[in-house]
């Protein structure tokens, strides 16, 4: 069980003749961890009664769906978006925070960056869509001038690319910084300065492009339904 469990951290999960690499694997399991807290969540306000005190579980979901649902306050889809982006901050900062166990985050790797703004692009046209119908929608395309077109559509379909390029560039670079600190460190003693240092990079970076990453979205798709 420790020889698979350790061929799994360094090298991925190989089924059959397929091999998941490390970050996919781990975004696979922080999806499934969401989504049991999501229905052990759901399960206990079922249970719960009017005057009981919510878990601090319950709470930081709360204050957390708050918050989002001030930053798209304005958008006629903020019923679905808020609770979308809560979620999308939650899976990124348990991505980018990988490091906190050993583990290399997984937007290091390009395809689970990709995949976020390949998100964010279905996301945003399709309520384009809704929004402004067939007509309305490919309207945006020549804004303001009816030769912006070719321009136009090479930027709605580099919006979503431009911010998983940033999203994976700062990870990467984040760990190479604690990688570089670290080594730096430990000729001095690292147990002493280098492990706070580490845990409070890791936790820094990690949080500061969720958050990040989550508010550029919400702006990409207000930009196009508003």
């Amino acid at each position: 069980m420790n020889l698979i469990f350790a061929t799994t951290v360094k090298e991925g999960l190989t089924i059959g003749s397929s091999t998941i690499p490390p970050g996919m694997f781990y975004a696979w399991i922080v999806m499934l961890v969401i989504i049991g807290l999501g229905l052990l969540g759901r399960s206990y306000l079922n249970r719960l009664n009017v005057n009981d005190k919510p878990p601090k579980f319950i709470v930081i979901c709360e204050q957390l769906l708050q918050f989002f649902d001030g930053v798209v306050a304005t958008n006629p889809y903020r019923k679905k978006l808020a609770p979308m982006l809560a979620t999308l901050f939650m899976y990124l900062l348990l991505i980018n925070t990988l490091s906190l166990w050993g583990l290399r985050p997984a937007a290091y790797e390009l395809p689970i960056a990709l995949s976020l703004g390949v998100l964010t692009f279905i996301i945003m046209h399709s309520l384009s869509f809704k929004t402004y119908g067939l007509k309305g929608y490919f309207k945006q395309y020549m804004q303001p001038f009816g030769f912006m077109l070719p321009l136009n559509m090479i930027s709605f379909a580099t919006e979503s690319v431009t911010i998983s390029l940033r999203l994976f560039g700062n990870m990467v670079a984040g760990t190479v910084l604690v990688a570089v600190l670290q080594q730096l460190i430990t000729p001095l003693g690292y147990f002493l300065p280098g492990i706070p240092l580490s845990f409070y990079l890791d936790i820094f970076s990690g949080v500061i492009q969720a958050l990040v990453f989550t508010m550029l979205t919400a702006i990409l798709i207000s930009s196009r339904t508003e």
